[in-house]
């Protein structure tokens, strides 16, 4: 199986999604790629599917949301 070569940097699309790539994470926070992923370990938003890594959105959001006080 080959693995998937499809990235949105549409945030309307990323906002729709479940899982995210490191790139587009970067996309929808619009941070850098070091923020971004500090903030997905910070999150423990971190997840393994076939060997590939993608980001889950829900818990970077619960993360921002308590991180910001809400």
């Amino acid at each position: 199986m080959e693995k998937t070569k499809y990235a949105s940097n549409d945030t309307e699309v990323l906002k729709n999604r479940l899982l995210v790539t490191d790139e587009e994470l970067r996309c929808v926070l619009g941070v850098g790629r070091k923020t971004a992923k500090a903030i997905a370990q910070e999150a423990d938003a971190v997840v393994r599917v076939n060997g590939r890594k993608l980001n889950s959105l829900e818990k970077i959001r619960q993360y921002i949301d308590t991180v910001a006080g809400k």
